[in-house]
C-alpha cells in the first residue's frame, strides 16, 4: 500500500481474516490475527464452523455433518440479524473470520444466472445472503454450484464509492470532448450512473478480471444489472428522445467493438454477439471465446 508493491502473503493478509468498518468518510479495514473460523449464511443466520488446525487432516464427512445441521438450524427465517439479541455475538463471530461462505435456496441453470446468483444471490432480494464487509465470500447454490467472490478495492485499503460518485457528479456539469474517460470507467458509470439518478445512491459494482488474459494485456472485464434495473431501464430507453442519442451512440461505437457492446442493453436493434434470452443483463468487454463464455454475458 501507498506506492509499495503489495506481495502475494500481504494480499492474503487483507483478503482473509479481515473486515470493513463503515464510516462517514473513509471505510477502514480491520485485520485479525489468523484463526480457523469460518462463517457461514443462509436465510438470514449467522453460524460460526471452526476447523480443524493446519497441521490435522480435514474429513469431508464431518463437514458435510456440519453444512447439515446449518441447513436444519435455519430453515425459520429470521426478521434481522441487528434486532436480534444476539447480533452482537454474530457480528464478533463473523468480523474476524477467514472468510464467510453463503449458501443459497436458487437453483440457476444458465451460465448468466449462475454469474448473477454468485454476486448478488436472489435477483428479488439482492445481497440478503451476502455479507458485503468481508473482502471474500464464497457462494453455493441448492444445486451444488459455487463461485468465489474477492472485492479486489480492498488490496489497496481504498473504497470505491467515493471516486465513483465524484465521476458521476463530473459528468453532470463537464460534457465535452476534452474530457474523457478510460474503458473501465465507462463501463462502470454505465452501470452506477443510471441507478443513482433512480434510486438517488450509489449501489455496489461488481467486476471480473480473467489473469489468463491479462498476460496478454487483455482483461475479461464484466459488468452486472441486476433484473429489477433491467426492467426499470428499458421504458426510458425506448422512449422516442432517448433512442435517437442512444442510436448515435450505437453508430459510433461500431467501429470500436470492445465499446459497442457496453450498449447493449440499449434493446434488441443491438444483439452481442451470441443472442441469447436475457443477452441484456450484463454489459462489458467481449474477448473472444468458447460459446460458454459468450452465453455468460
Amino acid at each position: 500500500m501507498h506506492a509499495a508493491v503489495l506481495t502475494l502473503a500481504a494480499a492474503r493478509d487483507w483478503l482473509f481474516y479481515a473486515t470493513r468498518q463503515p464510516s462517514i468518510s473513509l471505510d477502514r479495514m480491520n485485520r485479525y490475527t489468523s484463526n480457523q473460523a469460518v462463517a457461514v449464511l443462509r436465510r438470514g443466520h449467522a453460524f460460526q464452523l471452526v476447523l480443524p488446525d493446519f497441521d490435522m487432516l480435514l474429513e469431508l464427512p464431518a463437514i458435510c455433518s456440519a453444512f447439515k445441521k446449518v441447513l436444519a438450524a435455519s430453515e425459520e427465517g429470521r426478521i434481522s440479524l441487528e434486532l436480534d439479541p444476539g447480533g452482537a455475538a454474530a457480528l464478533a463471530a463473523i468480523s474476524p473470520s477467514a472468510f464467510v461462505m453463503c449458501l443459497d435456496d436458487e437453483s440457476p441453470n444458465s451460465a448468466g444466472g449462475r454469474h448473477i446468483q454468485s454476486l448478488n444471490g436472489h435477483h428479488l432480494y439482492p445481497f440478503a445472503n451476502r455479507w458485503l464487509d468481508k473482502p471474500v465470500w464464497f457462494a453455493m447454490t441448492a444445486n451444488g454450484l459455487s463461485a468465489g467472490v474477492c472485492e479486489h478495492a480492498k488490496l489497496d485499503g481504498t473504497d470505491a464509492d467515493g471516486p465513483q460518485y465524484a465521476k458521476a457528479e463530473d459528468l453532470s456539469v463537464i460534457c465535452t470532448h476534452d474530457h474523457g474517460a478510460p474503458p473501465e470507467a465507462v463501463a462502470h458509470l454505465t452501470v452506477l450512473l443510471p441507478r443513482r439518478l433512480v434510486d438517488g445512491i450509489i449501489h455496489p459494482a461488481s467486476e471480473i478480471v480473467m489473469l489468463a488474459t491479462f498476460a496478454r494485456r487483455l482483461l475479461d472485464w464484466v459488468q452486472t444489472v441486476s433484473l429489477p434495473m433491467r426492467s426499470r431501464e428499458r421504458p426510458l430507453l425506448c422512449q422516442p428522445h432517448v433512442c435517437g442519442p442512444w442510436s448515435a451512440i450505437a453508430r459510433g461505437a461500431r467501429r470500436r467493438p470492445a465499446v459497442y457492446l457496453l450498449f447493449s442493453t440499449a434493446g434488441p436493434g443491438m444483439p452481442p454477439a451470441a443472442a441469447v434470452p436475457g443477452q441484456d443483463v450484463k454489459i462489458g468487454f467481449m474477448p473472444a471465446g468458447d460459446p460458454e463464455d459468450l452465453s455468460d454475458r
